[in-house]
């Protein structure tokens, strides 16, 4: 609940609210994901560096050594992603220089993975392989009670699947392939055969894209196209998660959707990234001929393109009318720039039984249909 709050308080741009809603979260590593989660999210350089500052403090009160590797970790993604390499590389630096410390090696291992994970957060991916593959190679030579060794072999393989799913590319595969040789390694046979099937899984959707997507979508397999969307590049995500949130409409289930559609505005705000104007256009045509006018509403105001947005409102706008609510068309009619788009738009509003109020509104002759003089 604490982070839906967070994220409305930052949708609706009081970062300060958000700010003080992070600080009165008691456990120091929550803290620090809800610090991270707003510095992500927002762009003013000053609130940002007061928010890394806010997760330095929140530091000072993480205890135990691997629980500081990871939350070391976590401050050097988040540096990374506001653009502050130098920061994040000394705090990956320093979760790497406290992990080796480590003297029991399972703990390392442990410690090692979270190093990884992180990175796998940021970029380069490559470099996110390489800590998860020194994790396993330390555990490996560990020593202790096989109860214990399994039980960590479980949390770091873990890790590094959740790495993966966070993958939006091959490097996704790696990673689940070195999860499933650790499972392996510990005769865990039937995790490692979940495993399989995911690796097959992935390699159908990184080589069709939202094509792969769509083609699950059609085939009524929701999950399973849910779940494909976090493999695809942000770009092709955002495009994906329209097209689910649409499927969701169109099978009753809005307030899921409703739900989609946020995150893919989330995901905007996030990476920074829009969808190509023609996928966000085709997309709200479909939410209009469904007749989910505020969502292709919603839509087009995404739209940059001033032509796709005209023709969307006066075909939005008349659907409100057929609706009944001539004020809400006409409102919409004043957004729209082109003059030629407007009056045609005004001239069907007056033949769906707006004539009198069209004409009051607009200034125009309500029998000749021309501008008035």
């Amino acid at each position: 609940m604490t982070f839906e709050s967070i994220r409305e308080a930052l949708r609706q741009g009081n970062t300060k609210l958000a700010l003080k809603i992070a600080e009165g979260i008691r456990d120091p590593f929550s803290k620090l994901r809800a610090y991270s989660f707003i510095a992500k999210r927002i762009e003013d350089d000053e609130t940002i560096e007061l928010t890394i500052s806010r997760m330095f403090e929140a530091l000072k009160g993480i205890r135990g050594e691997v629980e500081i590797v990871r939350a070391l970790s976590l401050i050097g993604y988040t540096a990374y992603w506001v653009g502050k390499v130098r920061l994040g590389d000394k705090a990956f630096s320093d979760a790497e220089t406290l992990a080796n410390r480590i003297n029991y090696l399972p703990w390392r291992a442990l410690a090692l993975g979270y190093i990884g994970y992180y990175l796998a957060l940021a970029e380069p991916p490559s470099e996110a392989l390489r800590f998860f593959e020194k994790a396993v190679l330390t555990l490996l030579r560990s020593r202790g009670p096989y109860s214990e060794l399994v039980s960590t072999a479980i949390r770091l393989a873990g890790l590094i699947v959740s790495a993966g799913d966070e993958t939006s590319n091959e490097k996704a595969l790696e990673m689940y392939s070195l999860a499933r040789d650790l499972y392996m390694e510990f005769n865990m046979r039937m995790r490692a055969k979940v495993i399989e099937e995911k690796i097959a899984f992935v390699e159908g959707v990184l080589k069709e894209k939202n094509v792969q997507i769509v083609k699950l979508l059609e085939m009524g397999d929701i999950d399973r196209a849910i779940l494909g969307v976090r493999y695809l590049e942000p770009k092709d995500r955002i495009g994906a998660l329209l097209e689910i949130a649409y499927w969701l409409f169109l099978h009753n289930r809005s307030d899921l959707a409703v739900a989609v559609l946020e995150d893919a505005y989330d995901a905007m705000l996030l990476y920074k990234v829009r969808p190509d104007e023609t996928e966000i256009e085709r997309v709200a045509y479909k939410f209009l001929k469904l007749g989910a006018l505020e969502e292709a509403l919603t839509l087009t105001g995404l739209l940059k393109d001033r032509e796709k947005v005209d023709r969307l409102l006066s075909r939005i706008a008349l659907a409100y009318a057929k609706r009944g609510d001539i004020g809400k068309a006409l409102n919409m009619a004043e957004g729209i720039k082109n003059e030629l788009v407007k009056r045609r738009l005004l001239r069907k509003l007056e033949e769906l039984g707006g004539e009198e109020h069209v004409g009051h509104e607009q200034g125009l002759q309500t029998s000749g249909g021309g501008e008035k003089r």
